[in-house]
């Protein structure tokens, strides 16, 4: 369980060091943060990490799911970051199962969309 604990806290400094000042405050709006929260994210030294830390707290990723996450990207329109971030989770964790479902119905759209251009 040890090692486990060890790759997801990888896991997470990874993603953390993926978001950009820009992708933070998108993402905290679109979770609707408090403005009180928003501000901190405006003014931390870390804002991926803070935000990172405030959706673990919310229950917005965790351990075995990162399914909001990558559904708020997908939203977003931030797909290259979504599949980054889903790249990082099946290297640090072992949990698959419960995001698969998500980037392969994503996958499909995004290359039917291809197609239709």
């Amino acid at each position: 369980m040890q090692y486990f604990a060890h790759t997801y806290g990888k896991f997470l400094v990874k993603l953390a060091e993926l978001l950009t000042l820009r992708i933070v405050l998108d993402l905290a709006t679109y979770f609707r943060f408090p403005n009180a929260r928003y501000d901190e994210l405006v003014r931390a030294d870390y804002p991926g990490q803070l935000l990172v830390y405030n959706m673990q707290e919310r229950g917005l990723i965790s351990f075995n799911d990162i399914s909001p996450l990558l559904e708020a990207l997908k939203d977003l329109c931030l797909l290259g970051v979504m599949n980054d971030a889903l790249s990082l989770f099946k290297l640090h964790t072992s949990t698959n199962s419960v995001i698969l479902g998500l980037y392969c119905s994503v996958r499909v759209r995004i290359i039917g969309f291809q197609f239709l251009k």
